[in-house]
């Protein structure tokens, strides 16, 4: 809860707020590089499984080649969007928006 000033309005801890979005990213950067690696070894299972049946080999290189196909699709777009999220120290960015400005059009 937060502390109350004599006027009765709440006061902002920054040191908590910042020190909480800080380790929110933390997390979010951790759990991107977990799911690269659990995407690619589902990826590697589903591509060996159709080779544990007793289907015609034929079949199971189709299938292996399309759950190969689907991992990779998955593991580009998670890839991409992390990639997407992040931005070298010093380099400018805008967090998608953009810094010009638009001309003053009298209403």
């Amino acid at each position: 809860m937060a502390s109350m000033t004599p006027t009765g309005r709440p006061r902002v801890n920054a040191g908590k707020m910042w020190m909480g979005g800080l380790m929110a990213g933390v997390v979010a950067a951790g759990v991107a590089l977990v799911g690269l690696w659990i995407v690619g070894l589902a990826t590697a299972v589903a591509v060996l499984t159709p080779f544990t049946t007793d289907a015609f080999v034929s079949a199971k290189i189709a299938t292996a080649l399309l759950n190969l196909a689907i991992g990779l699709t998955i593991l580009t777009l998670v890839s991409s969007v992390g990639r997407s999220a992040t931005y070298s120290v010093g380099e400018p960015h805008s967090h998608g928006m953009t810094t010009e400005r638009l001309p003053y059009r009298e209403p």
